[in-house]
């Protein structure tokens, strides 16, 4: 189980270079290290037969694009192949005492699980006083203007009040919502 985590967390890690760091060749270093992000998968489908057009390099690669789509890009972004049976995103897995194949519909969890997200950070917003849905708007248009890209100063923007006016609750609400749109206030 540990090995699985490692690979798990190999993974995560060749993700987040991938979407974060500039690098120059992408698929070379796919093509240089597929062999460890995919150890488990090829550990695990070693003497099981597998179904049809299943190969474990396209498992470790749905498995990136799972963890890249989490930190808001894709595998075409990142300048990785996106393996033919992507747009369902199944991952498979293997039944240890039985052998056989398991279907885990991760994209429709990820999609239930945004769709909740959502919801959530609305029901906060829609709970805002007047003067909180003031300040979180004028934070909002400062984060989403396009203006804020450019090299001008970012704006700083101060929460001051007695306790117990819910400042804790708005900046709550700010940083679910940023994190929501991949935002980095």
């Amino acid at each position: 189980m540990s090995a699985v985590l490692r690979v798990y967390n190999f993974r995560k890690l060749f993700a987040r270079i991938l979407v974060f760091c500039e690098v120059d060749d992408p698929l070379q270093l796919w093509e240089e290290f597929k062999g460890y992000l995919a150890a488990d998968f090829i550990h695990r489908m070693g003497n099981v037969p597998r179904p049809e057009n299943v190969c474990p390099f396209e498992l470790a690669l749905a498995g990136i694009q799972f963890i890249v789509e989490k930190l808001n890009s894709s595998l075409r972004a990142v300048g990785l192949p996106v393996p033919d049976n992507i747009s369902r995103l199944v991952v498979m897995s293997v039944d240890d005492e039985s052998g056989a194949y398991h279907e885990r519909e991760e994209e429709a969890r990820s999609i239930e699980r945004r769709r909740l997200e959502e919801q959530e950070v609305e029901a906060l917003i829609s709970s805002l006083y007047s003067r909180q849905r003031q300040v979180f708007d004028a934070v909002f248009a400062e984060l989403t203007s396009p203006s804020s890209t450019s090299k001008r100063p970012k704006k700083m923007f101060f929460v001051d009040g007695p306790g117990g006016t819910r400042k804790t609750y708005l900046l709550n609400s700010i940083a679910r919502k940023a994190e929501l749109l991949g935002l980095n206030p």
